[in-house]
């Protein structure tokens, strides 16, 4: 079995439970004062007007991210004096949430700062944050959705940071920065989308309709599926396992399907993929790291079905 039952790949922590996270809603309270670090300034504007102004191909840094993600001064101010290897420091979600009510800078903030800090806690307490409040705009709402132009930032931003995308010449130090999200990322796309019925169907719909993803993305996508409704992945296992390069995808996707505590698998289904098959040339591959099924149980599992 993997070694954390909670994700596939390993990863450490489990889904927060989603009303341990929730605010008292305030009485009759008036609005605190947005606080000097989400203001916006005189000096980001001019960074967007010139951004906007550069030529085709020469955009400038500030062009870099969404307009209404936060200068990097003003994140500079925001965590000085904070200490993001506290177990603290995911409330900051919190503050940021209350110091504006436009859910775009929210959103904005809580990118940035990840972006930073690359921090498990701190994605989940995004999603709680956005199911809870961007639904209805009460505290007290039941989870749902997030509206959809929401979570399709976030989900782009998940596409373009679960593949680091290295610089020439590039410090060490950036280089760990990047994979340490990439990791972050992954676990979260498991524990805060995938394992949740709804958000996850959400999430898997939105990667499946983009015709942009790089097979290496579809490759994270597909081991980390096995809670996703089988109906929902199948005809991709299909249309993967049709060409060789893609089968150790396909054989990790069915994999974590059938052992995962949240899998959802078709048995019949997954042995007649897993019969067609081509892995010998993957077997080192297969049977590393240790902690998860080996190729022989997940024969046994299937046995009788092929």
């Amino acid at each position: 079995m993997p070694s954390d039952p909670k994700h596939p790949n390993g990863a450490s922590g489990a889904h927060p439970e989603y009303g341990s996270d929730r605010p008292a809603a305030p009485e009759n309270q008036p609005k605190a004062p947005i606080p000097e670090w989400a203001k916006a300034t005189e000096a980001k504007r001019q960074e967007k007007r010139a951004a906007a102004e550069q030529p085709e191909g020469k955009a400038s840094d500030a062009a870099q991210h969404p307009s209404w993600w936060p200068a990097p001064e003003a994140v500079d101010r925001w965590l000085d004096g904070r200490e993001p290897e506290s177990p603290a420091f995911a409330d900051g979600v919190q503050e940021i949430w209350e110091s504006t009510d436009d859910p775009r800078e929210r959103l904005g903030w809580a990118m940035a700062v990840l972006d930073r800090y690359p921090d498990n806690e701190w994605c989940s307490a995004v999603w709680i944050r956005l199911r809870f409040h961007e639904q209805s705009g009460e505290p007290d709402a039941p989870p749902g959705l997030p509206e959809s132009a929401l979570a399709e930032q976030l989900y782009r931003y998940y596409a373009d940071r679960l593949l680091p995308d290295f610089e020439p010449g590039e410090e060490e130090a950036e280089r760990k920065r990047k994979l340490h999200l990439a990791e972050v990322l992954e676990r979260s796309l498991y524990v805060d989308l995938f394992e949740d019925e709804d958000l996850g169907m959400a999430a898997w719909t939105w990667f499946h309709l983009q015709s942009d993803l790089p097979e290496a993305l579809w490759s994270i996508l597909l081991r980390n599926s096995g809670p996703i409704p089988w109906p929902l992945k199948h005809a991709i296992l299909i249309r993967r396992a049709e060409g060789k390069k893609q089968h150790l995808d396909v054989y990790l996707a069915i994999r974590h399907a059938l052992f995962d505590p949240e899998g959802a698998v078709s048995e019949e289904d997954a042995a007649l993929i897993l019969a067609g098959l081509d892995l010998d040339a993957q077997m080192h591959r297969i049977e590393n790291p240790d902690g998860f099924p080996s190729y022989a149980e997940v024969q046994e599992r299937l046995a009788g079905l092929f």
